[in-house]
């Protein structure tokens, strides 16, 4: 295939990349305290994206290579700043300048290294991964003139770049686990406020970072303009989740860490005879004026129509109640689900309405858990 319209196939994705990367640092957002941790998260995400950007450039300047230094270089960037704007948005308290140093400078490091070495080495002509391996007749890496320092830089950078991905992997997915269980004490209905759009971007990068190892172990034009390609949709559809996200985010933001403050649970400065006086009270308003049926309704609704603060109505039920505000909210709709199902034929579907459930699903899955089966079963069992 001619290099000059392999050159030109990448502008395009150069041009939409810096494109979306602009769009991401002008977007709209209300302007409030807890949506300018969402806006670090954009600011992370256009880096990432004009970092792809110029890595388009350069590869429409040089011949394509397997391993190639500029691609990892740029791959293990925009790996990085992916990272940093998931874990900002699940949890804005790790990310800071020493945190972001910490994994960007190895990073600068090891391509300055890369530099300086192919200075002295030259570069290496690699042409199948076949002469990687240790034991091949062709091993380039490992010469009868001892080791060739820049081979074994791209293909330990090539390792290094594998391990970003599983790092990312394994860090997102803990501080998401994290995330979900203080949502368990903030909201009646996690699925309808979760973060769904982030895991499924979540999930899209993981695979681009697989679709970005194939392609630094191929120079097969077709084969790398079909990852090319798939990798564009895939980044665009990343950047137009988080452009759609701001409307989701005013929602949860109170469930998230504030790098501003301290986030440890603060223990009431009540005495616990007293801590239940106030609880059996508010327990009693929380059951009479049907606040639990509410759709979406959150610990700081309740603690404010209680004439409280969260953490106290928090720690009152997971001192009283043994459970989070999510699971004794829907335990109280469970239990008047049982008592409608037994004494009416109001059908089940209009129940889970009545009781604040905006997915019939998730009315199921919950009831489930609690009974062990589902509640058709139960009121069958019931009559």
């Amino acid at each position: 295939m001619n290099f000059d319209f392999y050159k030109y196939i990448f502008y395009l994705p150069s041009s939409i990349f810096v494109i979306l990367g602009c769009i991401l640092l002008i977007i709209p957002l209300p302007p409030t305290d807890s949506i300018s941790k969402f806006s670090n998260s954009l600011k992370l995400l256009s880096i990432a994206y004009f970092s792809l950007a110029i890595y388009c450039l350069t590869a429409s300047m040089i011949e394509p290579q397997l391993l190639s230094p500029n691609f990892l270089f740029i791959a293990s960037l925009q790996m990085n700043f992916l990272t940093y704007a998931h874990l900002n948005v699940i949890n804005p308290t790790i990310i800071n300048v020493k945190y972001t140093l910490k994994k960007t400078i190895p990073i600068c490091i090891l391509f300055l290294l890369y530099l300086i070495v192919r200075l002295f080495v030259g570069n290496t002509i690699i042409d199948n991964i076949g002469q990687l391996f240790p034991w091949s007749e062709n091993c380039l890496w490992i010469t009868d003139k001892g080791i060739n320092l820049e081979v074994l830089l791209r293909v330990s950078w090539f390792f290094y770049y594998i391990g970003a991905i599983i790092y990312f992997f394994y860090h997102v997915k803990k501080e998401y686990h994290d995330y979900t269980k203080r949502l368990d004490d903030f909201s009646s209905e996690c699925p309808q406020i979760n973060f769904r759009m982030i895991n499924i971007s979540f999930f899209i990068i993981t695979f681009i970072s697989f679709i970005s190892i194939c392609i630094s172990c191929s120079i097969d034009f077709k084969f790398r303009l079909i990852c090319n390609i798939v990798m564009l949709v895939s980044y665009c559809l990343v950047g137009f989740i988080y452009i759609q996200f701001p409307k989701n985010y005013l929602v949860i933001s109170e469930a998230i860490p504030n790098p501003n403050k301290d986030n440890t649970e603060i223990k009431p400065d009540l005495s616990e005879d007293k801590l239940d006086l106030k609880w059996n009270c508010w327990k009693e308003n929380i059951i009479q004026q049907n606040w639990y049926k509410e759709n979406g309704i959150t610990l700081n609704q309740i603690a404010q129509l209680l004439g409280t603060n969260r953490t106290e109505l928090s720690y009152a039920i997971n001192q009283f109640e043994r459970k989070n505000f999510n699971t004794y909210i829907n335990s109280l709709r469970i239990e008047e689900a049982k008592k409608l199902m037994k004494e009416s034929n109001i059908p089940i579907s209009e129940i889970c309405i009545q009781l604040g459930y905006s997915d019939p699903a998730n009315f199921s899955r919950r009831f489930k858990e609690q009974e062990g089966i589902s509640p058709l079963a139960w009121r069958k069992n019931s009559q």
